[in-house]
């Protein structure tokens, strides 16, 4: 991976979430090794999923809707 990020590979994240809940306990999400893979490698993650504005703006682009006339239901 060390070769890949210095050679000018992409690093891309679904989010930078800390943890998360599964079935055996906490859990660390991927927001800690994006950092680690940022912070060794030099290079900026491009983060793609929620819940980034760029998320959501391409989804909605791909509706035809304006901002105005559409809602995002979401978890907590």
């Amino acid at each position: 991976m060390n070769r890949l990020l210095l050679n000018g590979c992409y690093l891309v994240g679904v989010h930078r979430g800390r943890y998360y809940q599964s079935d055996s306990g906490m859990a660390l999400g991927p927001g800690p090794f994006i950092s680690m893979l940022e912070y060794a490698s030099d290079v900026p993650a491009a983060i793609l999923g929620k819940p980034e504005a760029e998320f959501y703006n391409t989804a909605l682009a791909s509706t035809g809707y304006d901002f105005s006339q559409a809602v995002m239901i979401g978890d907590v």
